[in-house]
């Protein structure tokens, strides 16, 4: 109690780090800017896929067992979802998110009917309170039970896509930053001539200035042609 408090204030920045994980006074990016860099989106793509076209086996523990998911995984999961898609999208989930991907195993009667891969936040991990890792998960608010969920996740506490959100963000950093080279560049110089150009030859040199420089936002500037021996120019818009 006042006066005595000594609790941290957290500062808006860090309350903005810890409520959306994006890192503040730093080059890091969320999830959605990290795919949309080529790179980093091939990378998902090719490693969602590639997973996706192994066969699956189901494991209890260290021995292969027959499973009706497994069944269901070489097949459609769902009415509107193949095996295929359900997999690669679980991967890329787990790729680009914290949390891993989910799916939930729909029983009727204890026979499994469908699996329905749900986006991330809708169907969430809570960890025990006791640090033994075990986790209950509740979906849309609701408990449902860990034999029902399909969780995947990779080995780390973060995913790829946080754990090298520094470097993606530095390769979006430089990306703008060559785009606004580009939108302002403007190349520089001086053309001399020591014969009479002409009408005709001013506008055929400037539809070559055009060409040679056309989207390089050079629009409207204007260049500028010496005579190279009394040194008098002549604008050429």
């Amino acid at each position: 109690m006042w006066p005595f408090n000594t609790e941290k204030k957290q500062t808006d920045a860090e309350l903005l780090e810890m409520l959306s994980g994006a890192s503040t006074g730093t080059l890091a990016v969320s999830a959605s800017v990290a795919l949309s860099v080529p790179a980093v989106a091939a990378a998902v793509r090719t490693i969602a896929e590639a997973a996706a076209t192994l066969d699956v086996h189901i494991f209890d523990g260290v021995h292969k067992v027959e499973h009706p998911v497994g069944t269901m995984l070489a097949g459609d999961v769902n009415e509107w979802t193949g095996g295929y898609e359900l997999i690669r999208n679980l991967i890329t989930d787990a790729l680009s998110h914290d949390e891993g991907g989910f799916a939930w195993v729909n029983r009727v009667n204890d026979e499994v009917r469908e699996v329905i891969r749900y986006e991330p936040g809708r169907l969430m991990p809570q960890g025990s309170p006791d640090g033994t890792g075990e986790q209950t998960y509740r979906l849309n608010g609701r408990p449902i039970p860990a034999s029902d969920v399909i969780h995947l996740k990779g080995p780390l506490a973060k995913c790829p896509l946080s754990l090298c959100r520094e470097a993606i963000g530095l390769a979006v950093a430089l990306e703008r930053y060559a785009a606004g080279i580009f939108r302002s560049a403007r190349p520089g110089g001086v053309i001399t001539t020591s014969k009479p150009v002409g009408e005709a030859g001013v506008a055929k040199m400037m539809a070559g200035w055009s060409r040679a420089f056309e989207g390089s936002n050079n629009a409207g500037r204007t260049a500028i042609l010496y005579d190279s021996a009394t040194f008098a120019p002549m604008v050429l818009n």
